[in-house]
């Protein structure tokens, strides 16, 4: 045993993030969290700490990262959605047809891994290599969860695969399973008689997260107390069953989830901290900069059009091109028709047509760039506010929401019908985990926050949201709308110090001027209900977040964001 255990209450003040990604620490460097926010994310780590292991999925060892190569490569090579998610007359047969094809596929390319053990298994059925597709794709699921960011352009063809393998008919035509549970913290350690190693509080310092500690003193002191409790809880707890490289690899897995945790909250964190500090609520007066409130139908909140000229002169040219073209030459047409029969009457039509265009051209810009929603600023405030508190909720229990997901989508016998919801054919199903833990969440929000302004409707399983697949793509949005915007608003100063962009930071006035303008445009017209099916029910809000980056390139910051290294909002697909 390397040395006397610390006590546990010697650790929290260099803790950053629990088991659940939810404590934050205020420690002496630049950071701007404040103990309140420390102190929330503290109660909270400490009453979902322990039920969290059983969401946190394990890390991938080197075999089944060889496994996880093989997936990704089968998944390339099919074409699985594209021939499924047709409406034909025959699709169950080629459901099966596919799944087999993408079966065969796994088994080729697992000779790549393993060619002694491959040339036994292609010499069996499908069926009785049942235990090694559930493995593959029980690998391929695990690695998407702890890795929201990878696999972007084949989890969903992944499980749509499975969610057809799953259904009753399929299955016991294809004569196997294509799903396992997943392996969890909890599931593996409990398979080795590790439940007390759960329970020991130096698991969680051992596991903590360090990367949001900027000082370097701090830091190399925290590591070196990583270091030393990791060794305590192999000294402690090491047996044949459960080896050190297996506490090893739970101390790890615990501690992804503690990194991508804080990566998630972190930019919903401080957008709240920035809303409390430039914004408040109970002023009577506010400045131009410091005014949240929108007016429904109003682009600019309380700002109107003097005349339907101005607003014809200030939008005309903003519209898509398809849109004025059309109009131009309805307008010419109109005109020559109406010289060939005499001048009076092309005079007369000239001036109905341009009246016409004007207002055409104004209503199409009117329903494009408008709020729908009506909110004072006090009221507006309170609603972005309570808005961001759910995210944060959400983001810091995006495992429990992976795994909920996950249950809904490969439930034995489950049902789903292909439907035009407006955006192509999609499968639409039930979400009766997902709901019911996204009520939970919504239900603690609302206890915290009080008077709920707007809706509290969560759609699920319809037309907004089809399914749990794209409810979980939604919410992993969150951090990359809110990521690059914090990120440019962090580096004003840091920008403020050469000379080039000096000056033209200096036309926003201040440093403190330009961000709080920033802020202000996005408080107020990302939380306006404005995109399709906006609104401000639950998935609307996001939306009209999501409406709001569109708009970004129109924005008179957006060389800032630019400067900043902005690249977008949508991430990477490369992997």
């Amino acid at each position: 045993m390397a040395g006397k255990a610390l006590p546990f209450s010697s650790f929290l003040p260099c803790l950053l993030v629990g088991a659940c990604g939810v404590e934050l620490v205020e420690r002496r460097t630049r950071s701007t969290r404040s103990d309140k926010v420390a102190a929330e994310l503290e109660e909270t780590r400490r009453a979902m700490y322990y039920e969290s292991y059983d969401y946190i999925p394990m890390r991938l060892n080197d075999q089944e990262r060889e496994m996880l190569r093989v997936v990704e490569g089968a998944l390339k090579t099919s074409e699985y959605t594209d021939e499924v998610d047709v409406r034909r007359y025959n699709r169950e047969e080629i459901i099966l047809e596919q799944l087999e094809n993408v079966c065969e596929i796994l088994l080729g390319l697992n000779a790549v891994v393993n060619y002694k053990t491959t040339v036994k298994l292609v010499r069996r059925s499908l069926q009785e290599n049942e235990r090694l597709f559930q493995d593959l794709f029980e690998v391929a699921r695990r690695f998407k969860i702890m890795n929201p960011d990878l696999m972007r352009s084949t989890y969903g063809k992944l499980m749509y695969l499975l969610m057809d393998a799953a259904s009753s008919r399929v299955a016991s035509r294809l004569g196997m399973q294509l799903t396992k549970e997943i392996l969890t913290v909890t599931n593996f350690a409990r398979a080795r008689g590790g439940e007390a190693l759960l329970l020991d509080e130096q698991l969680l310092v051992a596991a903590s997260d360090t990367t949001l500690i900027l000082d370097a003193e701090a830091a190399a002191t925290m590591v070196a107390r990583k270091h030393a409790a990791l060794q305590h809880l192999k000294d402690s707890y090491s047996t044949e069953q459960l080896t050190a490289d297996d506490i090893e690899r739970i101390v790890f897995s615990i501690s992804d989830s503690n990194n991508y945790q804080a990566s998630a909250s972190g930019p919903v964190l401080r957008m709240l901290q920035h809303l409390d500090k430039y914004f408040d609520p109970s002023a009577s007066s506010q400045d131009d900069f410091a005014d949240l409130s929108i007016r429904f139908g109003l682009a600019m909140g309380g700002r109107t059009p003097h005349t339907l000229m101005l607003f014809w002169t200030t939008t005309c040219f903003s519209i898509p091109f398809p849109f004025f073209a059309f109009f131009s030459f309805v307008f010419f047409l109109c005109v020559c028709v109406c010289v060939c029969v005499c001048v009076c009457v092309c005079v007369c039509v000239c001036v109905c047509v341009c009246v016409c265009v004007c207002v055409c051209v104004c209503v199409c810009a009117y329903s494009m760039q408008n709020s729908k929603l009506s909110h004072s600023h006090s009221q507006q405030y309170t609603y972005v506010k309570q808005t961001l508190t759910l995210w944060k909720e959400i983001t810091q229990k995006m495992f429990h929401l992976w795994w909920a997901a996950d249950q809904d989508l490969l439930r034995p016998g489950a049902y789903y019908s292909l439907s035009n919801t407006g955006q192509g054919l999609n499968r639409v199903q039930s979400c009766p985990t997902v709901g019911n833990a996204m009520q939970k969440i919504l239900r603690s929000v609302q206890s915290k926050c009080g008077q709920w302004v707007g809706l509290s409707v969560v759609h699920l399983g319809d037309r907004d949201v089809p399914n749990a697949l794209i409810f979980i793509d939604k919410y992993t949005q969150v951090p990359r709308i809110l990521g690059p915007i914090v990120h440019a608003l962090d580096r004003i100063e840091e920008l403020e110090k050469d000379a080039n962009t000096a000056a033209y930071i200096g036309v926003f006035k201040t440093t403190e001027h330009l961000r709080q303008r920033i802020l202000q445009d996005f408080f107020r017209f990302a939380f306006n209900g404005d995109g399709d099916d906006g609104g401000s029910c639950i998935d609307g809000r996001l939306t009209s977040a999501w409406n709001w980056c569109g708009k970004l390139e129109k924005k008179p910051f957006r060389n800032l964001f630019m400067l900043a290294g902005f690249q977008g909002f949508d991430g990477s697909f490369a992997a």
